[in-house]
């Protein structure tokens, strides 16, 4: 999603050659700097050592959709199902946020256990 990292250093140095290609290959979150490329934002400013910055992004860029390394809804509900121990609780915090939500519901339904789904830059207190 490009939110930090070395892949920012090379969006940085890369972005502006119009012979250099981002593929994207899994979700980028709203409202990420990966999200806006991918929207075809054509200027990206950032703050870097305290002073803003744009950053041309000239480079092509391209999605692969359908391809991801994360595991299914269905999957995941039976990776919770066969675990030998009930966990006091499952937070749900990555992917589209309605998602996350219903998925959230959908465990504490199911499993009889406390769910949570936090916004993006929510906290949550670990006891």
């Amino acid at each position: 999603m490009l939110s930090g990292g070395p892949a920012v250093e090379y969006l940085k140095a890369w972005a502006p050659d119009k012979r250099n290609l981002l593929l994207f290959v899994g979700y980028q979150g709203e409202g990420t700097l990966g999200s806006r490329i991918q929207k075809g934002w054509k200027d990206l400013s950032i703050v870097e050592n305290g002073r803003p910055r744009t950053i041309p992004i000239n480079m092509q860029t391209e999605t692969i959709h359908g391809l991801s390394g994360h595991a299914s809804r269905d999957q995941l509900m039976n990776f919770i199902y066969n675990l030998g121990a009930k966990p006091e609780r499952i937070i749900v915090n990555h992917g589209n946020p309605r998602k996350c939500l219903e998925f959230a519901r959908d465990i504490h339904h199911q499993f009889k256990v406390e769910t949570a789904a936090p916004r993006n830059m929510e906290m949550i207190r670990l006891r």
